[in-house]
Formats: C-alpha cells, structure tokens, sequence
C-alpha cells in the first residue's frame, strides 16, 4: 500500500477530544506519514470524520472503504499492540482499523 486519500478531518493526526482544531478535507498521505515515532510508543495517526478512505498501492489496485456517516480510522505498522507494533514489524505491513459504519 503506497498512498492514502480520505474526505474527514486532517492533515495531522486528530481524535474526538480534539478534532475541532482539525479541518475537514480530502487528504492524501502515506502509511508511513500518518503516524508519529513517538519516544513512547502508543496508538496514533487517527483521522476523525471520515466518510470514506481510498487505499492505492502503485498505478494499478485500489480499494475503497466507504460507510453511512462518518467514523474515525488509522493505519500503521503490524503489530500484537500498539506500543509494540511500529517497531517490531517489517515496514511492508500495516494494520487498518476504521469503524466505517454508523446509522
């Protein structure tokens, strides 16, 4: 997977406590730029609001995320947690996790 495009709030990382600061938008970013190396490790890279997530990966395949409403989602490194994910997997793998679905 090389690029990302969402329509919720960003460009940076933002949760529901602090989302106002965020702008609503169609962002374009990569796996690798959503999240922060953070001196602890712990989740982050959320987007807040997003309606729908495009993820490409070079010139050909493409999947689209899509729900009723909007909802956070993220995506970073694979791993068994949070805290031990970013930097104990191989950078080629990624985790998604997004709650696309609302009434």
């Amino acid at each position: 997977m090389h690029n990302i495009e969402c329509l919720g709030r960003g460009p940076r990382e933002n949760y529901p406590d602090r989302k106002s600061c965020a702008d609503m938008g169609v962002w374009r970013t990569t796996p690798s730029e959503m999240g922060y190396d953070y001196i602890v490790p712990g989740e982050n890279g959320n987007r807040t609001d997003c309606s729908w997530v495009k993820f490409g990966h070079g010139s050909g395949s493409l999947a689209i995320v899509a729900g009723r409403g909007s909802a956070p989602f993220s995506i970073g490194p694979e791993g068994g947690s949070a805290q031990e994910g970013k930097h104990n997997a191989p950078p080629s793998s990624f985790n998604f996790s997004a709650g696309l679905h609302t009434q």
